[in-house]
């Protein structure tokens, strides 16, 4: 079956600021109360982590509906496990973006479900 981009990221969000205590429990969670308003699910949770530089974690979740994805919008700047953590609608990745960076900027795939 083929992918659809366009709607995989009608359907998605970019989140950033999240704490190495943040896992796919702990988004679920964080997001309980929209999947439950908007009768969705997470279809995908993918969180990464920059290899080097012990930064914060980022990722993105693909909800089930985009009425999911735009109230999971609403909650940027909210607090997540002590950190204020930023929202965004995923965009599409762009070929090469990863071209550049340097050997301390790798990214690692911490987990996907």
């Amino acid at each position: 079956m083929k992918v659809n981009h366009d709607e995989v990221n009608a359907r998605s969000i970019f989140i950033k600021n999240l704490s190495h205590n943040v896992d796919e429990t702990v988004l679920e969670t964080f997001f309980k109360d929209i999947l439950h308003s908007t009768k969705s699910d997470i279809q995908r949770i993918t969180i990464v982590q920059k290899t080097k530089k012990k930064q914060r974690l980022y990722g993105y979740i693909e909800f089930t509906s985009v009425a999911a994805k735009i109230e999971a919008l609403k909650l940027n700047s909210s607090i997540l496990d002590g950190f204020k953590v930023q929202i965004f609608e995923k965009r599409a990745n762009l070929p090469g973006a990863m071209v550049n960076c340097s050997d301390d900027e790798d990214v690692i795939l911490i987990s996907t479900v």
